[in-house]
């Protein structure tokens, strides 16, 4: 039997998305290793500039997609998969050894950070709806950017 949204603990859904927010924001710090990856694949400056755009604009677009998506498929389907896609890009990218794998993880980590923000954020709407969903949020956002300083 499935557990509904509405069933489980606010304490339990408000930690498994702030984790997952803080994972989004320690993947986000992965350009502090640019210049290394850079350096140990002989990478070009272009090239590294090329990889981040396309992991920025694939991932601004899919929010949007993201958000199309959150209202014909689960939410929580949504977010396994943007996690699996975090994870698969990230681990292809610790494997590269050519630009062509690099920025191939790169743009699936970028496609799997976007949902974070887009689906958790309807996620604490509903469940929290008009009682403290002002303190959920701020607890999602706020302690997700810990990930950020990490």
């Amino acid at each position: 039997m499935a557990e509904d949204e509405s069933s489980v603990s606010d304490r339990r859904v408000i930690s498994s998305l702030t984790i997952g927010h803080m994972a989004q924001h320690f993947y986000s710090g992965a350009p502090i290793l640019y210049q290394s990856i850079r350096e140990e694949l002989g990478l070009s400056v272009t090239q590294i500039g090329l990889m981040a755009a396309t992991t920025s604009i694939l991932g601004g677009f899919m929010q949007i997609g993201y958000n199309l998506a959150s209202r014909l498929v689960g939410r929580r389907l949504l977010l396994t998969f943007s996690s699996l896609l975090m994870s698969a890009g990230s681990f292809l990218m610790g494997v590269s050894f050519r630009f062509e794998s690099l920025i191939l993880g790169n743009a699936l980590a970028g496609l799997g950070t976007a949902g974070i923000h887009p689906v958790s954020s309807s996620i604490i709407a509903q469940k929290w709806m008009k009682r403290k969903v002002g303190l959920a949020l701020s607890l999602f956002y706020g302690l997700g950017y810990v990930g950020a300083r990490a």
